[in-house]
């Protein structure tokens, strides 16, 4: 190949690749010059001038400037139809194509859950995701799109309205939080069916603290402490959630401590009953302390099976439980200790020592 065919060559490529690119921004702007009316599309200036590379790229231009104004109208009055007011970016308005998937994504969500639709309209929403740019807008409404069905369990949630519209503007406005206004909502029905009153004049915001607080020490009082919730419930009704938190708070030290109490009893015991050499006792202990005082009394009842009712007196009284029997005769304390030797001694079988 000769040097001259090797200039043609490499003419020839680039003319190529020019070509091409002449094609790719013919082709965008007839893409959107397709969406006018028939009317508008007569009256687009025609080409005129020879076939050359620049005559080309002028005329494209001059096409590219008359189209955009009819489709930025276009676009405008279609984001408009659906209630988007106000200003909008022109590079919103110059994309047609995305101006369609918003269009589309906007009707679908208004077509499943049209209680979404005013949501997405207010300022800072939609027309705020818009003005960071297209992506952000469609990524946004993706996340809407894909969660209506919980947007739906969220909105038949039976709060006080003002509450609910509150938790579903944060939602929509947000996306990524409808998990969090979920949960807000299951706190504030835990704490309205215990008849506790929240203030519908506060925002949900400003209770949020105070709402996990008291939602938490009645979910510890339901689950650890069941047999406090139905003496409580009366004192409880019709008070303010301020008001609340301080007694559940101060409810829940004093069932905890009780509860320690019995549990270092329970302890005391289960070692007994093991190096006494009697039935083994069950190794977990109950979860409520209803379940712990009926243990405690059958372990006490097996202890004393064990030792007599002499050792019991003295072992509650080794253990600071009681004051030393004097009422025990010589004897009745000799046969006590024997039997309880074991609690006393370290045991060779078993390795332990005293309970």
């Amino acid at each position: 190949m000769t040097i001259q065919d090797r200039d043609l060559l490499a003419r020839l490529r680039t003319a190529e690749v020019e070509v091409d690119d002449l094609c790719r921004k013919a082709k965008s702007i007839h893409d959107r010059a397709s969406r006018l009316d028939e009317g508008q599309q007569a009256e687009m200036p025609p080409f005129s001038g020879p076939w050359t590379k620049n005559a080309i790229l002028v005329h494209l231009e001059r096409i590219n400037e008359w189209v955009r104004t009819p489709v930025r109208a276009a676009n405008r009055r279609r984001l408009e139809d659906i209630g988007i007011q106000g200003d909008i970016h022109p590079d919103v308005l110059d994309d047609s194509d995305s101006v369609d998937d918003i269009v589309c994504d906007v009707q679908q969500i208004s077509s499943a859950c049209q209680f979404l639709k005013p949501y997405l309209m207010q300022d800072e929403c939609l027309p705020v995701w818009l003005s960071k740019g297209i992506a952000e807008a469609k990524r946004r409404l993706t996340l809407v799109k894909n969660s209506l069905e919980s947007y739906k369990r969220l909105y038949s949630t039976h709060l006080a309205p003002k509450h609910l519209e509150e938790l579903m503007k944060k939602a929509v406005l947000e996306p990524e939080k409808l998990t969090l206004a979920h949960a807000t909502a299951t706190k504030i029905n835990s704490v309205t069916r215990c008849g506790i009153v929240l203030p519908e004049s506060e925002d949900v915001e400003k209770l949020e603290a105070v709402l996990t607080a008291v939602s938490g020490d009645l979910s510890t009082l339901q689950t650890q402490f069941p047999e406090q919730i139905d003496s409580l419930l009366p004192t409880l009704n019709a008070l303010l959630l301020s008001e609340a938190q301080t007694i559940l708070a101060a409810k829940v030290v004093e069932c905890t401590k009780a509860r320690d109490a019995l549990m270092t009893e329970w302890q005391r015991l289960h070692r007994a009953l093991c190096l006494l050499g009697a039935s083994q006792p069950d190794a977990a202990s109950p979860q409520t302390t209803t379940g712990l005082r009926q243990q405690i009394e059958s372990f006490r009842e097996q202890c004393r099976a064990t030792v007599g009712e002499e050792g019991m007196c003295l072992l509650a009284f080794l253990q600071g439980d009681a004051e030393f029997p004097t009422d025990l005769t010589l004897d009745a304390i000799r046969k006590a200790l024997v039997s309880l030797r074991p609690l006393i001694v370290i045991s060779p079988k078993r390795g332990g020592q005293d309970a």
